[in-house]
């Protein structure tokens, strides 16, 4: 298990600027197991530093750090078990909060079925599809709207882009996921299911669809960061627990002229 966790945290930090770091508008380093990815935009989420490996571990988070100062950013740091006792006092003292503790899941067998529960499928590729999947993103994370969908027009007309999904019943787009490939692996993103139409099945049936397609295309394996919130409909589809990721988030990393005025 020790191995494949350490696979699926060199595979998240290859999949997170592809998302949160488009050449247009983002800043990206990957090395590794580690990445920064920093849209630019007003949100911890939509910033992140990911260490996932020992190797260069406290350099890497102080540049990480340091790229945030610099930009004023707020930003969402996770560190993987490997290095999140070590890096605990580096965070700390940059004045990160604690946000929990969030799981590196990975598809087990049996998954659950392909289920649509009654719902239609659609990729995400034009204009006003890209707004809706935003409008759906913004809302069950609390995001600001207009942010998601530059970010995901942006990540979207990149060679390299995510694939993302819309799960509809009668017509109303009610949930939406994002896919990043990597050969014969799968990472599982911002799967988003706004409050009003939550418990509705919807987004099982989405995520359950579009696994089952991609192991018809030769995948055989599926990751994913978990919330508390999804973590049980996870745990209902298939994914195990592979390891644990610390979370600490920082509304704003100020500059040290800032914080310390002459």
């Amino acid at each position: 298990m020790q191995d494949e966790a350490a696979t699926l945290a060199t595979h998240l930090a290859a999949a997170v600027p592809r998302m949160l770091a488009p050449p247009t508008i983002g800043l990206a380093r990957i090395r590794g197991a580690k990445t920064i990815a920093f849209s630019g935009m007003p949100a911890a989420d939509l910033n992140m530093l990911f260490v996932g490996e020992a190797a260069d571990a406290p350099r890497f988070l102080e540049e990480g750090m340091a790229l945030a100062r610099e930009r004023g950013l707020p930003i969402l740091v996770l560190l993987f078990e490997p290095v999140a006792t070590a890096l605990q006092p580096m965070v700390s003292a940059a004045g990160l909060a604690h946000a929990g503790q969030v799981p590196l899941m990975q598809l087990a067998e049996p998954a659950l079925p392909d289920a649509r529960a009654g719902c239609d499928i659609e990729r995400v590729g034009t204009g006003a599809s890209i707004a809706v999947a935003a409008r759906l993103q913004a809302e069950a994370f609390g995001l600001p709207c207009d942010a998601m969908e530059r970010l995901l027009a942006a990540s979207l007309a990149t060679a390299d882009a995510p694939e993302v999904f819309l799960g509809l019943r009668e017509g109303v787009p009610m949930s939406t996921v994002t896919a990043t490939r990597h050969d014969d692996t799968i990472g599982i993103w911002s799967m988003a299911t706004p409050p009003a139409f939550q418990r509705k099945g919807v987004g099982q049936a989405l995520l359950t669809h579009l696994i089952a397609d991609f192991r018809a295309a030769g995948v055989r394996r599926f990751f994913l960061i978990a919330s508390a919130a999804g973590k049980p409909l996870y745990e209902r589809i298939g994914f195990r627990t592979q390891g644990w990721c610390e979370a600490w988030v920082s509304e704003r990393l100020a500059n040290e002229d800032e914080s310390n005025p002459a």
